[in-house]
């Protein structure tokens, strides 16, 4: 039971021209804080705080200071979401509305748009603690509401790109001059407010798959944020675009990408060495992955500078840092950590599975583009995973399957023969997939919202 006092603070929303009560809903939040999360589902106290941070981002009344108003109002808000943003309950329906499907658009606007002195680290709370429980079988409601809010927020940044890249942060009050407060300009979303994108990137690993219309896990709620007739995805380019404009974020990102080709891949050698019918669609979604990835990461940088050799070696150093980080915390998607310890163990294994996750290094001389990945790396791990899963004729290879630096040192004998092993029909799927691959690349990465 809460006293009077409280919930009085609590029920009454800060509509006094001028006047918040900063303090009160600080000690309120403060109080909230020392409560134990096991009361975080729902509650009427979590609902009414994350109401009074809706109304609060509106700005301030009419016939007020504003920007005082605001800097009085920032140290209150980010106190309450830090401590209501935790009831994943209360925040799925504020965000996606009740019955999932009603994103509250004005509050994810005023929430994402701030200005953050803390990097966004307080708005980053309602989306902490998603991700672990987005596969939970055993919580599926909660499982679906964690698809729900996240998708929420993705269909406003997929939607307002433009938006993101032209955003204003506040420098902390530290950092501030005698004459008042410092604001930074015209920043990505991931330079305004590091912390809230991060927050954003990892909320959105166990969905990629999702985004593809292809789940590879037990995640639910998360529908695609295109239709897939469009090779584009330009709502799904954006937003991969947008929140890889911080590297950490771009980092969790790749890895989480990295995960879920293989794990296609996997799902696709499968279906074939169980003598079903090929899963193609798998192996498109992971080209179809790839290629959105490659365009946003291109975007991203672009938006900050000229796509120069500078830019795509930077691609390439966040991408091997995700590949490396895949390595070593390991996959959540079934199967995908045998696939990474197999191939590990064999010649030139670990070159194989970097050429093909992250590509080749960029050379100083190539004309500016998105930087292209060849199937060739492909080819070779899915026919190396046929092969440990013994299918087809293994008599082809008599010395065992040949090593990666053969394959790529060959002149054509070797290719030949693993061609002649996968079969006209495999090799026809490897084909639709790289033309997957290839659709999804413009030459020059578009502008965000285009």
């Amino acid at each position: 039971r809460l006293p009077t006092g409280i919930k009085n603070v609590a029920a009454g929303l800060p509509s006094s021209p001028g006047d918040i009560h900063a303090q009160d809903r600080r000690d309120l939040a403060a109080i909230m804080m020392k409560g134990s999360t096991d009361f975080l589902h729902g509650s009427d106290l979590d609902r009414s705080v994350l109401k009074q941070t809706e109304q609060i981002l509106k700005g301030a009344p009419d016939g007020t200071y504003k920007q005082g108003w605001e800097l009085s109002a920032n140290p209150a808000l980010k106190d309450m979401l830090s401590a209501a943003g935790r009831d994943h309950w209360a925040v799925h329906d504020l965000v996606a509305g009740a019955d999932g499907k009603s994103p509250n658009n004005e509050y994810i606007s005023n929430l994402l748009r701030h200005h953050w002195d803390d990097g966004g680290a307080a708005a980053g709370t309602l989306l902490h603690g998603l991700a672990p429980v987005a596969n939970d079988t055993t919580q599926l409601g909660a499982a679906t509401r964690a698809g729900e809010t996240v998708h929420a927020f993705d269909q406003y940044i997929g939607s307002h790109g433009k938006e993101f890249t032209s955003m204003t942060a506040l420098e902390p009050k530290d950092h501030w001059h005698g004459d008042g407060p410092v604001y930074r300009t015209n920043e990505m979303f991931g330079k305004a407010d590091p912390e809230l994108v991060r927050a954003l990137s990892e909320a959105n690993t166990p969905f990629l798959d999702d985004m593809m219309g292809h789940n590879l896990d037990h995640s639910r709620g998360f529908t695609p944020l295109d239709d897939r007739t469009d090779a584009n995805m330009p709502h799904t380019r954006d937003l991969l675009g947008i929140l890889e404009s911080d590297p950490e974020a771009a980092k969790t990102l790749h890895a989480a990408i990295d995960q879920d080709r293989l794990g296609y891949h996997k799902q696709f050698t499968d279906s074939i060495a169980s003598h079903n019918t090929p899963d193609v669609d798998a192996l498109n979604a992971a080209s179809r992955l790839q290629g959105l990835d490659d365009v946003a990461s291109s975007m991203s940088h672009a938006q900050q500078g000229a796509l120069d050799h500078a830019r795509a070696l930077e691609i390439y150093n966040d991408k091997s840092a995700a590949y490396d980080a895949l390595k070593t915390a390991g996959s959540s998607i079934p199967g995908v950590n045998s696939v990474i310890n197999d191939l590990g163990n064999i010649p030139g294994g670990d070159a194989m599975l970097k050429d093909m996750l992250v590509g080749k290094q960029p050379e100083e001389q190539v004309v500016p583009h998105i930087p292209v990945n060849s199937g060739g790396a492909t080819q070779y791990q899915i026919a190396q995973q046929l092969f440990q899963q013994g299918y087809g004729d293994r008599n082809l290879f008599p010395n065992g399957f040949p090593t990666y630096q053969d394959y790529v040192n060959d002149q054509g004998v070797l290719r030949s023969t693993v061609q002649r092993y996968l079969g006209s029909e495999i090799a026809s799927d490897l084909n639709g997939a790289e033309n997957t691959y290839q659709s999804t690349l413009p030459h020059q990465p578009p502008k965000f919202g285009s």
